[in-house]
């Protein structure tokens, strides 16, 4: 697995590397996950898609044509904290939140999912790989 790479985790499954959450099978783009393994807390924590929750884009055919660039701060271990944002290609079909093509759109750490974290109450989820092996926030 590599930065770059789309990942599809089902529910009860952990998250292999620090992911930026493409999509979810839930209504308005929500995912659940447990931290347990990060910072002892059990309760469920809600995490959002950057915006391309569409059903255009949730399947592997479509996703394949999403063509972009995520510019994000440079790996740290703060856990709460994550700063960048999506810039969308040229020529890429869009979920309808986005106004055109290279557009920008912000993310933040409730956009992305640690390595660590488990999938919890949300049948799958699609996402991209931002930080692996030693530069995984944990």
């Amino acid at each position: 697995m590599k930065v770059g790479d789309f990942v599809s985790i089902q529910e009860n499954e952990f998250f292999p590397a620090d992911l930026l959450l493409l999509t979810t099978t839930e209504v308005e783009g929500v995912a659940y996950v447990e931290t347990k393994n990060l910072d002892g807390e059990t309760n469920l924590k809600n995490k959002n898609s950057m915006g391309l929750t569409n059903d255009e884009f949730f399947n592997g055919e479509n996703l394949q044509n999403l063509s972009g660039t995520i510019n994000c701060e440079h790996p740290n271990n703060r856990i709460y904290k994550f700063d960048g944002n999506f810039q969308l290609g040229n020529g890429v079909a869009r979920a309808s939140e986005l106004s055109g093509n290279g557009e920008k759109v912000s993310l933040s750490a409730n956009n992305v999912v640690l390595r660590g974290m488990s999938l919890r109450n949300t049948e799958r989820i699609i996402g991209c790989v931002v930080y692996t092996g030693h530069d995984t926030k944990i």
